[in-house]
């Protein structure tokens, strides 16, 4: 007779091992179902979602490599946009924003799996991490690329916790983070300088000498890479409208900054931005605690000690001498510090009360301010653009001519619309914009002059702006869509007729 031990020890964890797991997916499939529903039944995209899609969509490859200068963004967005836009003719899909979301939801999707079933943190604080303002709602809901940093880190805290050997993953991923954004720039080189940092403490694997050459390589490539695609190479005119000096001096920026990436990020919500209110004493007040105890939470953890310091100095330093930046920007700052918590966990995985009386004060901001985020969103739009072109295309019959009076605000409702859209002063088509560009203005003459151009004796104004009866006495408001949302994009429907007295 065959006796059998049993091990109920090893069942025990094997138990507890499927319950992570299934609990895991679940998180992981609630959050990506929710972000999923939520951008396509309540989330409508503004100008700067729009923007780098019309560009990857309407550009050819070669030309797009040298405009992003104007977008002031390397190329890994676009030409993963490019991708997806391909898609419009190849599978016969109309809606150019259902490509917008699908591109970005794959890129969400992915990002939400790694933190649910491959970071060490414990589950409850993937949990509230995973419902923080800046990876819930600003990156998540909002399309744009800023997500790509977020899978990018995330993809390198797994490779650096791995048992397994890639070493050509942190090289390549360290090159593709540099071509997300100049913030992208910034976490790659403080990740580069904490694997530098470790060198002969390195805790993950051991390493030859002749790999950190290649890691640092990478980096340089990819930092140069990312200086020539957006170099500013605009008229002196036009520059003066996107950089700090020119603006305001170097200490005022310094002090936007400061609270700008501490106390508006980390305590979101509990001051008004500072790009509103300007730098208060109290906004400073604050901003100095947080520093603080930041510092006080890596601080036994010296290379993470180090190296988060190393990132708060070289983010504010371009934040204080080129572009001060907002919430948008500064929330990278936010997810690099989820970056530094994950390998915390690794290290000392125990959370004590200290710990978490520095962490979930800062949680707590972040969820507040996510679920007030949701609930303008669902409670009101997040631009007017999208019922504007819905308006648009239901009540301007085929063949009429639509010109918009200002191409940068009324890029959203272009892209929305199904009907093409003139500009002046060159009187073509358009659809995205550039950044640099003055805006033009046209009389009212002008407008005369382009409905003979086009062989009419009226024309379709659309407006960001109201338009004064005094300067356009031929336009007669057609409609209006100047209700409250988010990003207070606005619009104006005219009626112009080359000759009112003959109607």
């Amino acid at each position: 007779m065959i006796k059998t031990k049993i091990n109920f020890k090893k069942i025990k964890l094997l138990h507890f091992s499927l319950d992570s797991r299934i609990s895991s997916l679940v998180l992981w499939i609630f959050f990506s179902c929710f972000i999923l529903f939520f951008k396509i039944l309540f989330h409508e995209l503004w100008k700067d979602e729009w923007q780098s899609w019309l560009v990857a969509r309407d550009m050819p490859v070669m030309e797009m490599f040298g405009f992003l200068y104007y977008e002031g963004h390397p190329a890994l967005w676009y030409l993963y946009l490019k991708l997806f836009a391909g898609f419009k003719q190849l599978f016969g899909i109309d809606s150019d924003s259902i490509l917008i979301i699908a591109a970005h939801m794959l890129l969400v999707t992915i990002t939400y799996y790694i933190l649910f079933t491959k970071l060490r943190m414990p589950q409850w604080l993937k949990l509230l991490v995973g419902f923080t303002y800046f990876i819930f709602f600003e990156y998540a809901v909002v399309n744009r690329g800023y997500i790509l940093i977020i899978l990018f880190e995330f993809l390198i805290l797994t490779n650096l916790e791995s048992k397994q050997t890639r070493l050509w993953l942190l090289p390549l991923l360290i090159f593709l983070m540099c071509q997300t954004e100049v913030y992208g720039v910034i976490v790659a080189g403080s990740i580069v300088f904490y694997v530098f940092y470790q060198n002969n403490a390195f805790k993950f694997r051991s390493l030859k000498q002749e790999y950190f050459y290649t890691l640092l390589t990478s980096f340089l490539v990819g930092a140069i890479l990312f200086t020539l695609s957006v170099f500013p190479r605009g008229h002196s005119d036009e520059l003066a409208h996107a950089y700090n000096p020119t603006k305001q001096s170097i200490p005022t920026s310094a002090g936007k900054a400061f609270v700008g990436m501490l106390a508006n990020t980390f305590y979101i919500g509990s001051l008004d931005d500072v790009n509103v209110t300007g730098v208060t004493s109290g906004g400073i007040l604050i901003s100095v605690l947080c520093l603080i105890l930041l510092s006080l939470l890596f601080f036994r953890q010296k290379s993470l000690f180090v190296t988060y310091l190393f990132f708060l100095l070289s983010f504010f330093l371009f934040s204080s001498i080129f572009y001060s930046g907002g919430i948008r920007q500064w929330g990278i700052g936010f997810v690099f510090f989820i970056f530094c918590l994950e390998l915390l966990f690794f290290n000392r995985k125990a959370m004590n009360w200290f710990r978490a009386a520095i962490i979930l004060p800062i949680l707590f901001f972040q969820m507040r301010y996510s679920y007030l985020a949701f609930l303008k969103d669902y409670n009101n739009p997040f631009s007017n653009a999208k019922e504007a072109a819905e308006f648009l295309d239901q009540n301007v019959p085929d063949g009429a001519v639509i010109l918009a009076i200002n191409e940068f605000q009324c890029t959203p409702v272009v892209g929305y619309l199904n009907s093409k859209v003139y500009s002046l002063p060159d009187g073509e088509s358009f659809t995205y914009f550039r950044w640099l560009e003055k805006i033009y203005i046209p009389t009212e003459e002008e407008i005369s002059l382009f409905a003979k151009y086009m062989n009419r004796s009226g024309l379709i104004v659309l407006s960001s702006k109201p338009l004064s009866s005094t300067d356009y006495p031929r336009l007669d408001l057609w409609k209006k869509f100047d209700h409250y949302n988010l990003k207070k994009e606005n619009y104006w429907l005219y009626l112009f007729v080359s000759d009112k007295s003959a109607v």
